[in-house]
């Protein structure tokens, strides 16, 4: 089973959603006004390139943004150190998108493990890193609620860009 997601294919999306101006670039903010995340976005969701941030301003996450959150890039601790580097895994059932391959550190920017990770999930399906305890929750503690791109988002955004590549197509001439 291949878990890491098609990044480039994801790419392409964007690149063609952002030419035809349905992502767009945005700073999404909490009710108190506390910025969530800045980049590109598709209906008020992360979606592209972006970077979300904790409560206290430091980077939460950066990199490659799509169905329930990151895909690739990087994940922070609260304190602005390094937590993990690589792709996530697309996960179709409950919960989070879980680390697929990279490097995880700990909170003073020690490698801790490097290489593929083995997700299980629990009884209802929510994912679990199974090779290294150390990777811990999947969300971190009082890590920021965002309103993550669905898979009915996704199929929106292909049915509206199949729609806008068949009116571009050159109409044959009889």
């Amino acid at each position: 089973m291949n878990n890491t997601p098609n990044i480039d294919a994801l790419r392409l999306r964007v690149k063609n959603a952002i030419k035809l101006g349905l992502v767009v670039q945005s700073t999404l903010t909490d009710a108190d006004g506390h910025v969530m995340y800045r980049g590109w976005t598709f209906h008020d969701k992360p979606y592209g390139v972006g970077v979300e941030y904790w409560q206290n301003g430091q980077k939460y996450r950066e990199g490659l943004f799509g169905f329930r959150g990151l895909l690739q890039g990087i994940e922070y601790y609260p304190n602005g150190k390094i937590r993990f580097w690589g792709n996530f895994h697309v996960h179709r059932s409950y919960g989070p998108n879980p680390p697929v391959i990279g490097e995880l550190y700990d909170e003073t920017g020690k490698l801790l493990y490097s290489g593929e990770f083995t997700i299980t999930t629990g009884g209802v399906g929510y994912p679990v890193v199974v090779d290294t305890k150390a990777y811990g929750p999947i969300i971190q503690r009082d890590a920021p609620k965002s309103d993550y791109y669905s898979f009915d988002e996704e199929r929106k955004l292909k049915v509206l860009l199949q729609e806008a590549s068949s009116l571009s197509m050159p109409v044959p001439v009889p």
